[in-house]
């Protein structure tokens, strides 16, 4: 009959638990990092889908000055977007694709994507939002929006990484008072089998 003995058992049980819990570390910490890259994705999704909603009702609005050939509405609202921190420029273009109306200090639209510049440098941190300009479902034209999209995103991935080092250096403390206190425990139980009380 095989039979282990009880100093064997213990090790072998010591030896268990701290292979668990490396394991729950690295888990952990594998973990963090999948929900850190999800929440950049999500991130990424919501800003372009309320960039994509404004451009729709910019859009809406510049229909009727489109229409009446009324440039000066549309040269307003075109340099007060570009007022804004995270809209880089707007250009109103006709059906045919001719630029109506541009922001001041507006990117030709070939400079905007990379087109002319070594690399692509010029577009890179920036997005290119086009939306038509239509009503019940006649299309007149087009908006384009260049956004600052790196400046949005760079905010919130410094509070997304500061939470995430947060939660990490709560794990390690954790760990470290979980340690201390298997030491404890662990002193405490070989002093009991010496002292009687």
């Amino acid at each position: 009959m095989f039979s282990i003995s009880r100093k064997a058992l213990r090790r072998t049980t010591r030896w268990g638990i701290l292979i668990s819990a490396f394991s729950a570390i690295a888990a952990l910490m594998l973990y963090s990092t999948t929900l850190s890259q999800r929440q950049y994705q999500a991130l990424y999704q919501q800003t372009d889908q309320l960039a994509q909603l404004m451009t729709r009702q910019i859009g809406a609005q510049a229909y009727d000055a489109l229409v009446d050939k009324n440039y000066q509405p549309l040269q307003t609202l075109a340099d007060q977007l570009a007022t804004e921190p995270l809209i880089r420029d707007a250009s109103f273009y006709q059906l045919n694709g001719r630029p109506v109306v541009r922001s001041t200090h507006a990117l030709p639209l070939e400079t905007a994507v990379g087109l002319t510049t070594p690399l692509g440098l010029e577009s890179q941190g920036r997005q290119q939002l086009m939306t038509p300009i239509s009503r019940d479902g006649d299309i007149i034209g087009f908006l384009r929006l260049t956004l600052e999209h790196q400046s949005v995103i760079d905010h919130a991935k410094q509070q997304i990484q500061s939470t995430i080092t947060e939660l990490r250096a709560l794990l390690g403390l954790a760990l470290f008072l979980g340690a201390l206190l298997m030491a404890m425990l662990l002193r405490r139980d070989n002093r009991s089998r010496i002292l009687p009380w």
